[in-house]
């Protein structure tokens, strides 16, 4: 039952944060190429953002996101996306690194006009920095992810459901994985663009291992993206409540962000 309810809310929004990184590109993405092209796309992002948390734990979050476009065969597309994630708090120094996530998918997409059908690999792995760590933590999945693009007068629309099934975990007490996001982008000025998120993920966890059910992560985004002559950059204010936030310590946290991209699309 409660797998069910997750994935009906899930349909309502449209999943967690490596798939929140990759910005507003389904459309790009899913215009079909004449004939088989390879290396046909890639897209960067580079952010760094504030956290407010009341946890000395939190203090800093910074990404590095690419994803590449290896082979677009017209009917769809076959794209890997890697992203590295600092965490930084403030115990033992002003900037104090904690904890390293690094994950990494593999897409075989299949397109049916503004619709993007994927089969994906996966793979998320978290580490401590500046401090020992003996126990791994890490996860495998099979997922299908689900996205379409739209544009409705002057805003484009982006939506995304997304369901993985862990085949494979390590400390993490993780089964499955159920998420929606909902983008928006609308032009204000012709160097300035309106940008809008909001996700709802539901995880599916083993009782037996923690003794907990089933966690669930949000985020909301309002942002505004400024062009410029080889990228852009993208202001944001956001509210993530993030699922076991520490890689060793199970429970959620929540935090007000402030931040900015640098994304090459």
């Amino acid at each position: 039952m409660r797998g069910a309810a997750a994935l009906c809310l899930a349909a309502l929004l449209v999943p967690s944060s490596a798939a929140r990184a990759q910005s507003l590109t389904a459309s790009q993405a899913s215009t079909p190429s004449s004939s088989p092209e390879f290396l046909s796309g890639y897209r960067v992002r580079l952010g760094a953002s504030r956290l407010a948390a009341g946890d000395d734990r939190f203090f800093w979050d910074a990404r590095f996101n690419g994803d590449i476009d290896l082979l677009d065969y017209g009917l769809g597309r076959i794209n890997f996306m890697a992203e590295y994630e600092a965490v930084l708090g403030n115990q033992l120094r002003t900037f104090d690194p904690n904890q390293s996530l690094y994950t990494l998918d593999l897409r075989v997409t299949r397109r049916f006009g503004p619709n993007e059908l994927a089969g994906l690999i996966h793979h998320m792995s978290r580490h401590l920095s500046d401090r020992a760590k003996t126990q791994a933590v890490d996860w495998n999945a099979l997922g299908a992810e689900l996205t379409r693009t739209e544009t409705v007068g002057v805003v484009q629309t982006e939506g995304v459901i997304r369901a993985d099934w862990i085949i494979k975990h390590t400390y993490a007490d993780y089964t499955w994985k159920v998420g929606g996001r909902l983008r928006f982008q609308r032009s204000a000025t012709p160097g300035t663009t309106l940008l809008g998120e909001g996700s709802l993920d539901f995880t599916g966890v083993d009782s037996t291992i923690a003794g907990r059910g089933t966690q669930v992560g949000a985020y909301l985004e309002a942002g505004v993206r400024l062009a410029g002559t080889a990228g852009s950059l993208d202001l944001i204010l956001a509210f993530e409540r993030r699922v076991d936030a520490d890689a060793l310590i199970r429970g959620p946290q929540s935090w007000v962000l402030v931040g900015f991209r640098l994304v090459r699309l």
